[in-house]
């Protein structure tokens, strides 16, 4: 039984390997649109995030606040955009270049107000106040940050 499953799979990769290779010398660009092709330069195109370690939603609560008239109730606004939010705090994950680094983070977040700090060598995942994300993404080691989404069920309908 196993020799005849080997004989099969190998069988069907040798025909999509053909089909692949076949597909691949069909699809030609014909060179009235190859050398026709106009592309803007970089500069011209979408405009790169502001704070180039958060993440286009991080970025967004923070355009908000910044453009309002940066009161409590303004921060609480804007926190309300993101998925995992309390009062004016957002949930994010942060990831970080190394354990120390994650340490110094944690204790920055600590002094200003962040809560619920999970930590581990090089991520960590806070409530940072809006008035905060900033300052945060300058800390030194951080390199991404992005907004906590909630936990999703399994798909699939699980043990029943």
């Amino acid at each position: 039984m196993r020799l005849w499953a080997m004989v099969v799979s190998l069988l069907l990769l040798g025909i999509a390997t053909a089909c692949t290779e076949e597909a691949a010398f069909r699809f030609t660009v014909p060179d009235s649109v190859a050398g026709n092709a106009q592309l803007p330069p970089l500069e011209e195109q979408d405009d790169p995030l502001p704070v180039a370690s958060m993440d286009s939603l991080l970025n967004q609560i923070v355009e908000e606040y910044e453009q309002s008239d940066r009161s409590e109730a303004a921060a609480a606004r804007a926190a309300s955009k993101a998925p995992l939010s309390t009062g004016t705090l957002v949930g994010v994950a942060f990831f970080v270049r190394d354990t120390q680094q994650t340490q110094a983070l944690a204790q920055f977040l600590q002094d200003n107000g962040g809560e619920r700090l999970s930590v581990s060598e090089d991520y960590m995942e806070a409530d940072v106040p809006v008035t905060l994300l900033v300052a945060a993404s300058e800390q030194p080691g951080v390199y991404r940050m992005r907004a906590l989404a909630p936990p999703r069920p399994l798909q699939g309908g699980g043990g029943n």
